[in-house]
């Protein structure tokens, strides 16, 4: 299996699907060499062995298992149970087979007493061609029978695959794009270019979802796959308790999903635009995100915007009494914005990160207190204080 496929995206296996080609019949091969013909980006290789297919290099197309006139490949979905990799087979159509030539050595024929091609092919062309010695080349069903069982290697005969299916193209949302172009770098022919430009792939798209693979913000997507139930995923969450407000990933997210609260001034993820592409994380200098269950973030989400509503309550109602403090214009703005500067002090990082961890209302409480002591240093004690907000 081609783990390269999966490497970057442990966190969103149960979204991730791939196909692979599978050698599943070794000895049906005749070595007719179609498949090695076919595959549009060079990943198979047919020797005196047998065939081999290149796992790295294959991207999932098909067109080998549609082509293939012996049914020596197999074709098949990997999808992720639980992080384990499961194997699903898909049926592919068989594309049509037009025999250009077939042929074969009559001096070798005539050396041949058993005749074995003529008893294997079902159509009666190799009869003609070797006991009549006439070609009715248009009954021919290009099955290589006669491949198969001549034992000389007297038979030549040439086929031409028309009518490959192509699988439809991805889907592409521009909005959670983000210009890292790993789709340009993988896609094998180049199509994707069409269908971040016009929205449409165009002609040569494979189908392969290379593509989708190795999309980090999951922009594009297959039109076959949904979303998974909402209960079994992960959402990346800041941790306030390690989180030191420098907004480092608020800047890196791509889908502007992480917000700055307005009192607090912490960011936050919002879990429903969050789309687990992990840029935040690989962002921030203190390794304060990581993943929970998105049930947990969401509930940690509320917590922090109540708490936010309710220091922005307390700062409202602590600022319009300084205004009512009846002393000169001059003593009045220099104890108001004393009093400023002693909030935003209480609400710095350290504090913020600490009340989310308690219960809402022990933190209103304490807060209360704290502004309460605030006020009366400042209204009470005659004004000390710092001066201006630093």
């Amino acid at each position: 299996m081609n783990e390269s496929l999966h490497f970057r995206f442990d966190d969103r296996l149960r979204n991730l699907r791939f196909n692979v080609s599978v050698v599943e019949n070794p000895d049906e091969c005749v070595g007719c060499g179609l498949c090695e013909e076919s595959c549009p980006v060079g990943a198979i290789e047919v020797t005196d062995e047998g065939v081999e297919v290149d796992e790295i290099v294959c991207v999932g197309c098909s067109t080998c298992v549609q082509v293939c006139p012996r049914d020596v490949l197999r074709f098949y979905e990997v999808r992720f149970e639980e992080g384990e990799p499961v194997l699903s087979p898909v049926y592919v159509p068989k594309a049509e087979l037009d025999v250009r030539y077939i042929g074969v050595d009559i001096k070798t024929c005539e050396t041949c007493d058993e005749k074995p091609c003529v008893e294997a092919c079902p159509s009666g062309v190799m009869k003609g061609i070797v006991e009549e010695r006439r070609i009715r080349i248009e009954d021919c069903t290009g099955c290589l029978e006669c491949l198969r069982v001549c034992p000389y290697g007297a038979v030549d005969i040439e086929l031409e695959p028309v009518g490959v299916t192509r699988r439809e193209p991805p889907r592409f949302r521009e909005e959670l794009c983000v210009g890292c172009d790993e789709c340009r770098r993988r896609c094998p022919t180049g199509a994707v270019e069409g269908l971040l430009r016009r929205g449409e792939a165009g002609t040569g798209c494979l189908g392969c979802y290379t593509c989708v693979a190795y999309c980090p913000t999951e922009a594009l997507k297959r039109p076959d796959v949904g979303p998974q139930p909402r209960e079994t995923e992960l959402v990346y969450q800041i941790d306030p308790d390690r989180c030191i407000g420098c907004r480092v990933c608020a800047e890196a997210c791509p889908v502007d999903a992480i917000v700055i609260e307005e009192i607090s001034k912490m960011p936050v993820i919002s879990p429903s635009a969050c789309v687990r592409c992990g840029i935040c994380a690989e962002a921030c200098p203190v390794e304060a995100i990581e993943e929970v269950p998105t049930e947990e973030a969401e509930a940690l989400g509320r917590r922090i915007e109540v708490v936010d509503a309710l220091l922005g309550v307390v700062w409202d109602r602590a600022y319009e009494a300084a205004l009512k403090v009846p002393l000169t214009e001059r003593k009045a703005r220099a104890r108001i914005e004393a009093m400023e500067e002693a909030l935003e002090e209480a609400l710095e990082a350290e504090r913020i990160r600490r009340l989310v961890e308690v219960e809402t209302r022990d933190a209103l409480t304490e807060l209360l207190k704290e502004v309460r002591e605030v006020a009366e240093d400042l209204v009470l004690g005659g004004g000390k204080g710092r001066q201006g907000r630093g």
